[in-house]
């Protein structure tokens, strides 16, 4: 049994990390932690994947340093602050799609980088669960959840993550998915 936190488990952990210590008030009342992290997703080739599931942090931190000043499309989505809402709707949908933002596993615990990994076998079977999530779900799932923001961004990053992971389905790689803080 695995002991690695998942859903709003890891969320919380992740978010916690990610965030200031700013509490944003909505208009309804409610307080909510503002997420302050740029996301980025990137498709790595599987032999670097594996070299960093057993790197240690600065070799990780360098890795990602590289990745983030070098990657272009196609290999690389830019989910920049869309990536909590994103989370949070996927979450409450199939298993697969919980790994689409924060899924896999954490690389280091720098608190400068959130570092998620995902392997190739996952990447396909959370490409397939994202190929089936339509924008009328995701709207309501945005709605349910009383997130606040603008959903056509939220719409844009779900498809730019759709679209790496199923390329990185195709080229057989890992996604790597980090936020900077």
């Amino acid at each position: 049994m695995s002991t690695e936190p998942h859903g709003t488990d890891l969320l919380i952990r992740e978010l916690c990390r990610a965030m200031l210590d700013e509490v944003a008030t909505s208009d309804s009342g409610i307080q909510r932690l503002r997420v302050t992290g740029l996301g980025r997703h990137f498709a790595i080739p599987a032999e670097d994947a594996d070299r960093l599931t057993h790197a240690d942090g600065p070799e990780v931190t360098s890795y990602v340093s590289h990745i983030e000043a070098e990657w272009e499309p196609p290999w690389l989505a830019d989910t920049d602050r869309t990536w909590e809402p994103l989370h949070r709707c996927l979450l409450t949908g199939p298993t697969p799609l919980r790994y689409a933002i924060l899924g896999g596993h954490s690389l280091t615990d720098d608190s400068d980088y959130l570092t998620r990994l995902v392997p190739p076998g996952q990447v396909s079977l959370t490409a397939d669960a994202l190929a089936e999530v339509e924008e009328g779900w995701l709207w309501g799932k945005f709605s349910d959840l009383g997130l606040r923001g603008d959903f056509h961004w939220a719409r844009e990053g779900l498809t730019e993550v759709r679209e790496l992971f199923t390329l990185a389905t195709k080229a057989r790689r890992a996604v790597l998915f980090t936020a900077t803080v």
